[in-house]
C-alpha cells in the first residue's frame, strides 16, 4: 500500500500521538515508514504530556526531524539532567529530569508548529469524591503494607515500594463495600464507570447481575455494545485501557471512577469522554474510593500530575518514610 501512494501532496493525521512517544514500538516505525511518503503531517492530542517534556520529542520528530534538530541523546543532555543515586545494598540507579535552564530554547523550537484549540465548554461540570468505609479486606491491605515495607527495609529498592503501592490500589479497588457501593449507585443510569481492574469490573457486574455493558481486553464488538448503551438506561464498565481513548461519548453526562489509576495523561483522557462538542447536558464526575491512604495518596499525585516512579524516586531520594505511613 505505501509503494502505491504517489498522487502528490498526500497528508498523515496521527490522532492520539502520545502513542508515538515511544520510539521502541512497531506503531511508531510503522507510523515513520508511512510518514515518509507524505508531504504533510498533522498529530492531534488532548494531553501531548503525560509523563514529561522527552514525551514531546518523537511526537515533534514525526512531524518533521528538523523540528528539534537534534538526535535523542543531545536532546537528552540539552534539556535533562541525570541524576544518579545508590541506596545500600542496591546496585546504582539514574534518571532523567527536565531542566528549566534551557525551557525558553524547547519553547521557541515549538512554538511555529503547536497549536491550542480550547473547548468553550458552557456546561457545568462537577467532581464529588465519595468515601467508602473499608470492610474485611482491611487486614489483607495491612498486611501487604508490612511485608513489602519489611523488603523494602532488607533490600532498599525502590521496586518493592512500586509493588506496595500497585498492590495496595488492586486491595482497595476490589473492596466489596466499595464494589456494591458503586453498583448500587449507577443501577439503571447511562453512566460510564472507569475501573482499572478486570476482576474489579466482573465484580461490579455481577453485583448489577448483568444488568449493564461492559468492555474488557476480552471483550468482542465493542461498537455494538456502546450504541446499545448510547441508547439505553444502563450503566457500562469500562478499563482505561480500553475506554480512555478515541471514544465520543457525549451522550452521556456522568462518568463514575471506581478505582484511581496512577497515570494522570489516562484519568484526563478518561474524563474527556463525555466532555467533548455536542455535549448538552451539565457533566459529573463522581469517584468511589475506599478511606485507605492508597487514594488520599494518588488523588495528591494526580493533582501534581507525577506518575508513580517519579513519586517514588523523589520520595526515597529525600530519604523520606513517612508518607509510607499514612498509607
Amino acid at each position: 500500500y505505501m509503494d502505491s501512494m504517489d498522487y502528490g501532496n498526500e497528508m498523515i493525521i496521527a490522532d492520539e500521538s502520545i502513542f508515538i512517544k515511544n520510539d521502541s514500538t512497531i506503531r511508531f516505525k510503522r507510523l515513520c515508514c508511512l510518514r515518509e511518503k507524505c508531504d504533510y503531517a498533522l498529530i492531534l492530542n488532548g494531553t501531548p504530556l503525560t509523563k514529561n517534556e522527552w514525551d514531546l520529542y518523537n511526537q515533534m520528530y514525526f512531524l518533521s526531524p528538523e523540528i528539534i534538530g537534534m538526535g535523542r541523546e543531545e536532546f537528552l543532555n540539552s534539556f535533562f539532567k541525570k541524576i544518579t543515586y545508590k541506596k545500600r545494598g542496591e546496585k546504582e540507579h539514574s534518571f532523567y529530569q527536565f531542566s528549566d535552564v534551557n525551557s525558553s530554547m524547547l519553547t521557541k523550537m515549538i512554538n511555529p508548529y503547536v497549536f491550542q484549540c480550547d473547548l468553550e465548554f458552557a456546561k457545568e461540570e462537577e467532581e464529588t469524591v465519595r468515601w467508602i468505609g473499608i470492610s474485611d479486606c482491611y487486614d489483607e491491605y495491612q498486611e501487604a503494607k508490612k511485608k513489602y515495607l519489611s523488603e523494602y527495609k532488607e533490600n532498599c529498592s525502590s521496586d518493592s515500594i512500586i509493588r506496595m503501592l500497585q498492590v495496595l490500589n488492586h486491595i482497595s479497588a476490589t473492596d466489596i463495600n466499595k464494589i456494591t457501593s458503586v453498583a448500587e449507585y449507577s443501577k439503571g443510569k447511562r453512566a460510564i464507570i472507569f475501573a482499572c481492574y478486570k476482576d474489579e469490573i466482573d465484580m461490579i457486574y455481577k453485583c448489577l447481575k448483568g444488568e449493564c455493558y461492559k468492555i474488557d481486553g476480552d471483550i468482542k464488538g465493542r461498537d455494538d455494545i456502546i450504541n446499545e448503551f448510547l441508547n439505553g438506561d444502563k450503566p457500562l464498565i469500562m478499563s482505561y485501557g480500553c475506554g480512555s481513548f478515541s471514544l465520543n461519548m457525549q451522550r452521556c453526562s456522568e462518568i463514575i471512577f471506581s478505582s484511581l489509576t496512577f497515570d494522570y495523561g489516562r484519568m484526563e483522557q478518561a474524563k474527556a469522554r463525555i466532555k467533548r462538542i455536542g455535549q448538552d447536558s451539565d457533566i459529573r464526575y463522581t469517584y468511589f474510593l475506599t478511606e485507605c491512604g492508597i487514594n488520599r495518596m494518588i488523588l495528591d499525585n494526580l493533582s501534581k500530575k507525577r506518575n508513580l516512579d517519579e513519586l517514588v524516586k523523589m520520595k526515597l531520594d529525600k530519604g523520606d518514610m513517612e508518607w509510607l505511613k499514612n498509607i
